[in-house]
């Protein structure tokens, strides 16, 4: 059975009465639309919550880089005018932040947009975000599916810059995993950590980059000196798009065992 999860970078969730349930096959694309208007998560999510708007999407962006979750990514939203495209596609709508013209959006909107691009790539095992200018890439668009200018011409134009650097960060990602998980085997055969911080392939691949830069060991580029707690690790670690949410691992870091030892003992076998 095909598992599905959903992204930690949302700070608004409302879930539209409008979807099908489940969606029909795995992840394998993106799809991004702009609202043609401006919208905050909250506005868009209360479009979508009202069954004669008869649409909807996973996410929302709005200007801030806020994102909304309104239909979970194990069901199909109603987006793209193409079930077949909304099957495989997670879709996102994006704000704008004025109307008409080439319906610009922010570039708090556009960073945004890029990480949650990532965020969804990586727990679906989409390896690369293509576009090809046409329904063949996994980057759709909206316009390729009906006669409509969404996502306007704006977005559109930042299509490619979008696809390259997701697939570039991706491909960081990857690099940076192999890494954290070769660190890890070397703490453990030093008798640092415990099994369970390498058994738990969740903690190990974010905390591990923290473990990392606490050592100060040039295994990743441009190491911040300046961390020397787990607290500003990890808000370093947010910063830098590595993790998506600081909350998360704050709240959750002392579950791993010896964690101060490690913090310690790294910098010094590394």
């Amino acid at each position: 059975m095909e598992t599905f999860s959903n992204s930690n970078m949302r700070t608004h969730t409302r879930i539209s009465p409008n979807k099908s349930c489940p969606r029909g096959s795995s992840i394998s694309k993106i799809t991004i639309h702009h609202v043609a208007g401006v919208m905050t998560v909250e506005s868009i999510g209360n479009w979508f919550a009202t069954t004669s708007t008869k649409a909807s999407s996973n996410y929302g962006v709005d200007s801030d880089g806020h994102i909304g979750l309104y239909v979970e990514e194990k069901d199909r939203a109603w987006t793209s005018s193409n079930s077949a495209n909304d099957n495989v596609a997670v879709t996102i709508e994006v704000s704008n932040n004025a109307i008409g013209g080439n319906w610009p959006i922010s570039d708090k909107a556009l960073q945004a947009t890029i990480d949650l691009c990532v965020d969804i790539c990586r727990r679906n095992g989409i390896p690369a975000l293509i576009y090809t200018g046409d329904a063949a890439g996994t980057l759709t668009l909206h316009k390729f599916f009906t006669a409509t200018v969404c996502p306007g011409r704006y977005l559109e134009g930042k299509m490619s810059t979008i696809a390259t650097t997701v697939t570039n960060r991706l491909v960081d990602c990857l690099n940076l995993e192999t890494e954290v998980k070769a660190a890890a085997l070397k703490l453990q055969s030093k008798g640092i950590t415990c099994s369970y911080l390498y058994e738990n392939f969740h903690i190990i691949k974010d905390l591990g980059h923290l473990i990392i830069k606490l050592g100060n060991t040039p295994i990743v580029a441009g190491i911040n000196k300046n961390i020397t707690t787990v607290a500003t690790a990890i808000t370093y670690l947010q910063e830098k798009h590595i993790i998506y949410d600081a909350n998360y691992w704050l709240q959750n870091s002392g579950r791993v065992q010896f964690l101060d030892d490690l913090i310690i003992e790294s910098a010094k076998v590394i």
